[in-house]
């Protein structure tokens, strides 16, 4: 996994990339990527306009890849040096490429992150976007991202990080409907 994040006073950009490739007994189980880009700019100390973008790789889909595309309004409900509760409502499309269904379909989003600092060295993190169809709220898909993370060397900026990121489509094509991923990561913060 990789992550790059810039904050200035007008806006935030955040991209995120993970990827896991498993086997058992010599046959292979999992392969996924999922690329998560989002950019928020600021139009007052607690509102922000923002942009999302996912685009997900799933061997074990029935597509090659969905992307999906979202914009809206996002509220800060808390904002410090030790904690972020955020919530994001707005609109857009997905489309499953390579897929029995590979016609854009409008979308809502409705999304919330929350981060708190629990010491110095320990922080929680927590994302969650929600995207039903709008034509059928029945056809919907879920990714949640959780995460721990604990600075082991402030000299070197080193971090250990120990997560698990949930997938959830409603309508799997004969796939599993839930996807979790664990994972443990060293993070070098630049």
């Amino acid at each position: 996994s990789g992550s790059f994040k810039r904050e200035t006073e007008a806006s935030t950009v955040e991209v995120k990339i993970n990827y896991g490739k498993t086997q058992a007994d010599g046959v292979e189980t999992q392969h996924y990527a999922l690329l998560d880009g989002r950019w928020d700019w600021n139009i007052s100390p607690i509102w922000f306009l923002y942009t999302k973008t996912i685009l997900e790789y799933d061997e074990f889909k029935f597509y090659d890849i969905r992307m999906t595309n979202s914009g809206g309004l996002g509220y800060h409900f808390i904002k410090n040096d030790r904690t972020t509760l955020t919530s994001r409502f707005g609109a857009g499309v997905s489309r499953e490429f390579g897929g029995l269904n590979n016609e854009w379909i409008p979308e809502a989003n409705v999304g919330a992150d929350a981060e708190h600092a629990l010491t110095k060295r320990q922080k929680l993190n927590l994302t969650v976007d929600y995207y039903p169809a709008w034509e059928e709220f029945s056809d919907f898909h879920i990714i949640a991202d959780a995460n721990w993370e604990v600075l082991l060397d402030e000299a070197t900026n080193l971090s250990l990080k120990l997560g698990a990121i949930d997938r959830y489509d409603s309508t799997p094509d004969g796939a599993l409907s839930n996807d979790i991923d664990y994972y443990v990561t060293l993070l070098w913060k630049l």
